[in-house]
């Protein structure tokens, strides 16, 4: 019985990969296959697709570096080939899959952490819904961290690539600008000394520094006209500590156990960070790298944005890409010899032990979230789009000039499933460029539905070949000439303040015959 126990443990705790490992990879692609089956992407998740189909090469440089999209470009350079080339909005979710994958693999095959742990880490919360299923540019970063973390023994003899991958994760997300800053800051600290006489090693230096210096100037503004700009962050100790509960133990805020919960999940939030960096105390490298990120995400969260889960998340992962490079840092005992067993120090071994417990604990949560994602709309975009594209195919009511009036900025969300088709803005008076955030357009996402009707009616004067769209139902209202007709509504949702759509159609009224 005891040769069994041991024989497990070690199983459990061997960091070697073995290729029987791979049927968690298939079986988290099926899951995350599974979630995208089911997800209707919230308008969020179509920003940088229409950016990349409804701007020119002028346009949509314009949009990455005034910052209108408030990420770098990355992302949608990696989708513009496939949107000017004609490929269904679909490709982005399998383009992300695809990144989920190999962000998955490398983590299988590379990272130096027991078993146990590799395995779990995929199940978490941010590896299966909200970097994989929900498409934003964070997968896009975790891949870049894992191949860096990979690549990382490599920093010396190929400065230029190690360079290179620094100034791609710079341009991935802003999240990750402190995890990039950290590691220019590392690099300087351990080759500064040899730049004279390697120059290779300078102009990796100074190529990691002057992405830095470019992506701080395009964050840390927006641009005049954008209707975010000016709005200021009260500063908050809650969003200090929310974010180092949800980085662990997302949702912990949240139900009927929060007031246990929550308070639980701050303190393992906190035993981590402490244990992680007691590890890292001989390797100055690698708690510089993490001591930086952590510095500008907190910063951030409390003085500027509380942020997300999304957001949040990136403590995991500087933890996470930290106790990994640390393996291939001084002072860094090799792994066991004979064993693939970790000669980690204790207190790392605490921090993977208290994530570890933390995943297992949020598995319902997770399962929680892929249950409404079966049951409800995550947003109701592509639903009311399936139902405009039908009423198009049947009656072709756009090649009759039809236009739909819509006021609020999340029926970009619909935008790429009905391409060609007119969406008017009240507030504005023109056709809208709903993937930019404008003051105007900010201002008309508040527009209540009756005021909007009647900017339009002043405007287009006939309302018969008019299609509104709105949040919530239109209420009860008097009009001498038009009867409003809900053609078909949205509702419930779950996700992000409840995306839900109402669409109706504006009938003549038939006068009373004489």
């Amino acid at each position: 019985m005891k040769k069994f126990f041991n024989a497990i443990t070690g199983w459990m705790t061997e960091e070697t990969f073995r290729r029987s490992d791979l049927f968690v990879l298939a079986l988290y692609g099926l899951l995350i296959g599974f979630g995208i089956r089911y997800h209707e992407p919230w308008s969020d998740e179509a920003l940088p697709w229409i950016i990349a189909r409804d701007t020119d090469l002028r346009g949509f440089l314009g949009m990455i570096l005034q910052n209108w999209d408030r990420h770098p470009g990355l992302f949608h350079v990696l989708l513009l080939p496939f949107v000017k080339l004609g490929f269904p909005y679909f490709t982005q979710a399998i383009l992300n899959a695809l990144l989920a994958l190999l962000a998955a693999f490398l983590f299988l095959t590379k990272a130096p952490f027991p078993r146990i742990f590799r395995y779990l880490f995929l199940f978490t919360y941010y590896m299966l819904f909200e970097y994989s299923v929900v498409v934003r540019p964070y997968m896009l970063t975790v891949v870049l961290l894992f191949i860096l973390a990979v690549f990382y023994p490599k920093r010396e003899s190929r400065p230029i690539t190690y360079a290179l991958l620094i100034t791609l994760l710079f341009h991935a997300d802003y999240m990750s600008f402190g995890l990039g800053v950290g590691l220019t800051a590392a690099y300087l600290v351990e080759y500064g000394r040899l730049f004279k006489t390697k120059p290779r090693l300078a102009a990796a230096f100074a190529l990691m520094a002057l992405n830095a210096l470019w992506i701080g100037w395009m964050a840390h503004a927006l641009p005049a006209g954008h209707g975010e700009y000016g709005n200021k962050w009260a500063p908050d100790i809650l969003n200090f500590v929310k974010p180092l509960a949800n980085a662990f133990f997302p949702f912990s805020d949240l139900g009927r156990h929060a007031a246990f919960a929550f308070p639980t999940a701050v303190i393992a939030g906190s035993y981590v960070l402490i244990a992680t960096f007691v590890s890292l105390i001989r390797r100055r490298i690698p708690a510089l790298i993490l001591g930086v990120s952590l510095a500008y995400l907190f910063t951030v969260f409390t003085f500027f944005h509380g942020g997300d889960y999304r957001n949040h998340g990136f403590i995991l992962l500087s933890v996470l890409f930290a106790l990994w490079i640390a393996r291939d840092s001084a002072g860094e005992a090799p792994a066991a010899p004979g064993t693939g067993r970790s000669a980690r120090p204790w207190f790392g071994q605490l921090a993977i032990a208290i994530m570890s417990l933390c995943i297992l604990l949020g598995l319902q949560n997770l399962s929680f979230v892929y249950r409404l994602e079966y049951h409800l709309p995550f947003s109701g975009s592509r639903d009311m789009a399936r139902v405009i594209a039908g009423i198009e195919k049947k009656n072709h009511i756009f090649e009759q000039g039809f236009v739909i009036v819509s006021p609020h900025k999340n029926s970009v969300g619909l935008m790429p499933y009905l391409p060609g088709v007119r969406f008017w803005n009240p507030c504005t008076g023109n056709y809208a460029e709903y993937y930019r955030l404008t003051r105007e357009t900010s201002r008309c996402n508040d527009l209540p539905e009756a005021a909007a009707v009647q900017i339009a009616k002043g405007y287009f004067r006939d309302l018969s070949r008019v299609l509104f769209l709105f949040r919530n139902p239109l209420p009860a209202m008097t009009d001498p000439d038009y009867e409003y007709q809900e053609l078909y509504r949205v509702s419930p949702a779950f996700g992000h303040w409840q995306e839900t759509f109402s669409l109706y159609r504006a009938l003549p009224k038939v006068s009373p015959a004489k």
